[in-house]
């Protein structure tokens, strides 16, 4: 960044660009270049790639664990996922169950109304012919 302090930072944009793409620098550029001296900044410069490369580091350490976290949470909530949806299923097939012997029931139950009622009989009469062997039977014709 030091570089980039000397020359211009559109410059400093534009070289970065440049050499990224690998095509040659102009020679404003070069010129530009040429009149930092980089033997009296090398130090600093080595120090605050160091530093930058120490931050990164760190950072892409963090982005792994981060990573890490994430793949264990999402493995995590797909196996609840997966014991929801089993013991949703379960549930619905046990309603389904219920249901299906609900509506036979039911079924049952309009068929037995519809069906008609047996009355019984207000008096019995009862004619017996032979009152020895039903002498109880007997007891008020006589």
């Amino acid at each position: 960044m030091l570089i980039c302090k000397k020359i211009r930072r559109f410059n400093c944009l534009r070289t970065l660009s440049l050499e990224s793409e690998g095509k040659p620098l102009p020679d404003d550029l070069q010129k530009a270049l040429g009149q930092v001296n980089l033997q009296n900044e090398a130090p600093q410069i080595a120090g605050k790639l160091e530093s930058t490369r120490a931050q990164w580091a760190k950072l892409y350490t963090q982005a792994l664990q981060h990573d890490s976290d994430a793949v264990e949470k999402y493995n995590s909530l797909l196996s609840e996922y997966k014991d929801y949806v089993q013991r949703v299923s379960i549930q619905l097939t046990e309603l389904g169950a219920e249901s299906a012997y609900q509506q036979r029931v039911n079924r049952s139950l309009r068929l037995y109304q519809m069906m008609p009622k047996y009355n019984a009989p207000q008096s019995i009469n009862i004619d017996v012919r032979n009152c020895t062997a039903l002498p109880a039977l007997c007891a008020g014709q006589q």
